[in-house]
């Protein structure tokens, strides 16, 4: 699922690609050369960014470490970035940005698990906050609307909390039932990547509405090592359990302003 989610944003990127840049073309190529007003032509190469949306993460894989293997799954969240663009020309920029995307857990499921287990979700939330640079080429389709392409590489720093109550579901003898909750809890750092499309339209000369669509992806984040209300006590530990990658994919809209 997860190679098929990246190769179709990887072939849509493409494809924008291309469908942008003949847009630019049909539109250099047209009988309509009027000069934009003063006031656009002299707009400011920098401007500010800034959009909210919803955030979809995929399923995330726990690395196996040898005593457990399994995934997270995550309910819809939010997601939102701000940023500052600096164009080198009219076509070409760079931009640093930040922002948030908070997802709800929706569950843990164990592979292999023993027989009479259950796993129930409790509570649990991933907080992913990056730190990018990005390079952005713009397509001007008209003297209002543009069309942008975003990829770039950073880091993003991760909260990730889960509680879980495993219940062994009369497994340990007649009449029998044990619970026990297991619960992650750690920050930690991972490199990040990301790729999108922009689409905007100029309701002023420096002051532009738009929607856009962003995949996200980190290497392996760490979520720490668990405590489980039975053996923790004990004195066992676990090792720490690192998910094999964060996926994400965005859809927001926004404001670009030049000043």
């Amino acid at each position: 699922m997860k190679k098929t989610m990246i190769a179709a944003g990887v072939g849509a990127f493409a494809l924008c690609s291309v469908a942008s840049a003949d847009a630019l073309l049909l539109y250099q190529d047209s009988d309509d050369n009027t000069a934009p007003p003063p006031d656009a032509a002299d707009a400011s190469p920098w401007y500010l960014t800034a959009d909210i949306g919803v955030n979809f993460a995929m399923k995330a894989d726990i690395k196996e470490n040898g005593y457990a293997a399994g995934n997270f799954k995550f309910e819809p969240g939010m997601g939102m970035n701000i940023g500052v663009v600096y164009n080198f020309t009219k076509m070409f920029g760079l931009e640093l940005s930040s922002g948030l995307q908070w997802n709800k857990v929706k569950d843990l499921n164990i592979d292999n698990p023993v027989a009479g287990l259950t796993v129930a979700q409790d509570s649990g939330d991933l907080y992913q906050i990056p730190f990018m640079a990005n390079f952005v080429v713009n397509f001007n389709v008209s003297d209002k609307f543009d069309i942008g392409l975003v990829a770039g590489v950073g880091m993003q720093w991760t909260k990730f909390k889960s509680t879980n109550t495993l219940t062994n579901g009369g497994a340990g003898g007649p009449g029998l039932v044990l619970f026990d909750t297991v619960t992650w809890d750690h920050n930690s750092i991972a490199f990040r990547y990301n790729f999108g499309l922009r689409m905007n339209y100029a309701i002023t000369h420096n002051v532009r509405l738009g929607a856009n669509f962003l995949f996200t992806g980190s290497t392996e984040v760490n979520i720490g090592s668990p405590t489980d209300t039975i053996l923790t006590p004990t004195g066992i530990n676990f090792e720490e359990d690192k998910l094999k990658d964060l996926l994400n994919f965005g859809i927001g809209f926004g404001v670009e302003w030049s000043f």
